[in-house]
């Protein structure tokens, strides 16, 4: 019994999290998540910028000479982002030639600060 019981926890951790359909998360966007880049002028070289964990959706935002400035409009199941939040992004974190899958502006954020990590411009399904 004690045997089936530490099977059962080993397995239990060894699956990772699981993602409940209406947090916003959506499987088929994965890849596309991963592969997001953005230039490093310091390592003259893209690095991986952005993953599904930081992402969080801004339908309401406005171009600017500096800029994006966004509004978080749908969290996705993150309590760390408040929906209504504003957020401005500098133009070297956009991201533009990666197409964008989800039908939104999406952000990327850094949880514990909330400072911008980049911004994938898109509102059109493609």
């Amino acid at each position: 019994m004690r045997l089936v019981a530490a099977f059962l926890l080993l397995a239990a951790a060894l699956t990772g999290p699981v993602r409940a359909a209406g947090d916003g998360y959506n499987p088929a966007w994965s890849a596309w998540f991963r592969s997001l880049t953005l230039y490093d002028a310091e390592r003259q070289t893209y690095i991986s910028c952005c993953g599904d964990g930081d992402a969080v959706f801004a339908d309401e935002w406005k171009a600017t000479a500096a800029g994006i400035e966004a509004t978080i409009t749908d969290n996705r199941g993150h309590d760390w982002a408040k929906i209504g939040t504003k957020i401005v992004i500098p133009k070297k974190l956009e991201v533009a030639d990666k197409g964008n899958p989800t039908g939104h502006l999406v952000l990327f954020l850094r949880p514990y600060d909330l400072s911008p990590i980049c911004v994938v411009i898109g509102g059109e399904m493609i």
